[in-house]
């Protein structure tokens, strides 16, 4: 488990991470995909669990 592999869990809990990923999603319009803003909690926690899911 990523949470766990970070040593994380004294900080997040399962709910929390999938609660702060779920507010970012992509919208495709047929010509592109657009990504909403992601919040710098998000990021943090994306760069901490090693997910890479957020490209710049």
């Amino acid at each position: 488990m990523l949470i766990r592999s970070a040593d994380l869990t004294g900080k997040f809990s399962v709910k929390d991470v999938l609660l702060m990923y779920s507010r970012v999603f992509m919208k495709d319009d047929g010509r592109r995909e657009i990504m909403s803003e992601v919040s710098a909690s998000a990021e943090k926690l994306d760069k901490m669990l090693g997910t890479n899911l957020f490209p710049k």
